[in-house]
């Protein structure tokens, strides 16, 4: 990222826990932005109409008006606002809504001054200009390799296409699915989730991004294949397991997880 763009960046953090404002504010000393607080949505709301912030921190459990009504009050007169959503869950209540409302990170409490770092740097990168527009059908192809997978078999690689992935690696090609959330263009993100695929078969995070993405439109049993297709690949990748968890239920809670990040860490099964 271009040094003097992170400079211009004003940062709000919306949290009721002053250890959390200030362990945030403290991980992005190197990236030399601006960081502001809020200790709760009124304050927050006032505060992002009369600034101008690029990012928003924000802590899902506040008291008083929780941060997806907070969410939802930022949207009706800022609609590119970027929002990281903080949660101290290991899966994410009402996030169909969040990704609705152009939000597509998650930070999950307790975490690290680098994990922190990460996710401001790259939400920060997405800027104006950032999202590349695809309009790629792999579906026959990505559907073929999710049938090859729930059957006990290796990863299928896709045939290769010219247009797969113009110019990203696995890694980019997941940033631009989120661009594509924030941009509201969820038929780019599943493009793009696609194209990440293409280029690499054999990891979880695409399979079960494309499957969030599916719920979203209300295809929870073909969404359900897709969890378990990036479990066949990583049976420890616990964001798929808590979507599939959750899915299965005969009234589903509305939680869904997104996963944390894109470096395929993989994660504990859930007890």
């Amino acid at each position: 990222m271009n040094t003097a763009d992170v400079k211009k960046s004003r940062v709000l953090v919306v949290d009721d826990e002053k250890n959390i404002r200030l362990t945030i504010a403290q991980s992005l000393e190197n990236l030399a932005v601006e960081v502001d607080n809020a200790i709760n949505g009124e304050e927050a709301l006032q505060k992002i109409k009369q600034d101008d912030y690029r990012l928003v921190l924000l802590d899902l459990k506040l008291p008083g008006m929780d941060g997806i009504e907070v969410l939802r009050k930022i949207r009706g007169f800022n609609k590119d606002l970027k929002v990281l959503i903080i949660t101290a869950h290991g899966t994410i209540e009402n996030a169909v809504e969040a990704m609705k409302l152009g939000a597509v990170d998650f930070i999950q409490k307790p975490f690290t001054p680098d994990e922190v770092r990460g996710f401001v740097a790259k939400a920060l990168a997405r800027s104006e200009g950032f999202l590349s527009r695809l309009h790629l059908d792999r579906s026959k192809d990505v559907e073929q390799t999710v049938e090859s997978l729930l059957a006990g078999e290796p990863a299928r690689p896709l045939p290769s296409a010219k247009e797969q992935s113009p110019g990203y690696d696995y890694e980019g090609s997941i940033e631009q699915v989120k661009a594509a959330v924030e941009a509201y263009d969820f038929d780019t993100a599943a493009s793009w989730a696609q194209a990440a695929i293409a280029l690499d078969s054999s990891r979880p995070e695409a399979y079960n991004l494309l499957g969030v993405l599916l719920e979203r439109r209300g295809g929870r049993l073909e969404a359900q294949r897709y969890y378990r297709a990036a479990l066949a690949l990583d049976p420890t990748y616990k964001p798929a397991w808590n979507n599939l968890n959750r899915s299965t239920q005969m009234w589903p809670a509305g939680r869904l997880d997104l996963g944390e990040g894109t470096g395929g860490k993989a994660k504990s099964k859930p007890s």
